[in-house]
C-alpha cells in the first residue's frame, strides 16, 4: 500500500446517483461513471465512481474523501473501500481527494467521520467489485451468481476459470451502475478480512522521513 498525493477526481463525464436504502436513508457521494464514457477509459484506467480507480497493471487507487486531521481516516476509509472491492492492501495506492461537492460532508471532527461514510465507503467497493463479475460472467456466458471475487481476482468454480480485475476493465466499464438495493454489504465482523487488522498509516513512512 502506497500514499499519493491530492487525487484529481472524475471527469465531468461522472454522474451523481443519489440512490434511497431500504431504511429511507439518502445515499450521496457515490458518484457512478457514465457508461456511455466506455469507449475512453481515461488513461487506460476504471474509475467506476468517486473513490476507485483500476489501473490495467492492476493497481488499485482507492481515494479518502475526508482531510486527515490524526485521526487516521485517511487509513481507515481506504480500507473499508478495500474491503469491500475484494482487493488485497498491499495493491493499494490511497489518494486523498480534492474538495468536491459530489462526495458530500469532507470535514473532521464530533467523530463523525467513519460514521457518516460508512454505507458510502462500502456501496463503492461493493457496487466496483459487482460490475467486476458481471463483467466476467458475461465474458464467460455464465450466471454472475455463480461467480465470486477475492483478492483482486474474480472466479467460477464451476468451469475453474478465473479473470484478473484488471482484464475486465473494459467490459465492466460498458455496465450500467448498480442498484444500491442490491448490494449485499458486508456489516459482521466475521465478514471482515481487512478491517480489524493492524495496519499502519498511510502516511506514516512520509512522515517519519519529513516529506511534506
Amino acid at each position: 500500500m502506497t500514499a499519493a498525493g491530492n487525487g484529481k477526481g472524475l471527469s465531468r463525464r461522472a454522474f451523481l446517483q443519489v440512490s434511497m436504502l431500504a431504511s429511507g436513508a439518502l445515499v450521496v457521494g457515490v458518484g457512478w461513471l457514465d457508461p456511455s464514457a466506455a469507449e475512453e477509459l481515461e488513461g487506460g484506467c476504471w474509475a467506476p465512481n468517486l473513490y476507485v480507480r483500476i489501473d490495467r497493471d492492476g493497481t488499485v487507487t482507492i481515494v479518502s474523501k475526508n482531510p486527515e486531521a490524526g485521526q487516521g481516516v485517511k487509513t481507515a476509509f481506504p480500507m473499508v473501500v478495500a474491503e469491500c472491492l475484494e482487493v488485497d492492501w498491499n495493491r493499494v495506492r490511497v489518494e486523498q481527494a480534492p474538495l468536491d461537492d459530489r462526495y458530500g460532508r469532507q470535514v473532521v471532527g464530533g467523530s463523525r467521520g467513519t460514521p457518516d461514510g460508512w454505507d458510502d465507503l462500502r456501496i463503492a467497493g461493493t457496487g466496483a467489485k459487482v460490475l467486476l463479475i458481471q463483467a466476467a460472467a458475461s465474458t464467460w456466458g455464465v450466471p454472475a451468481a455463480e461467480c465470486s471475487a477475492k483478492s483482486g481476482v474474480v472466479s467460477h468454480d464451476a468451469s475453474g476459470r478465473t479473470a484478473a480485475y484488471e482484464s475486465l476493465l473494459d467490459t465492466a466499464a460498458a455496465l450500467p451502475a448498480p442498484e444500491v438495493s442490491a448490494l449485499k454489504l458486508k456489516s459482521r465482523p466475521e465478514e471482515f478480512t481487512l478491517l480489524g487488522r493492524e495496519v499502519p498509516g498511510v502516511d506514516n513512512p512520509r512522515i517519519v522521513t519529513g516529506q511534506p
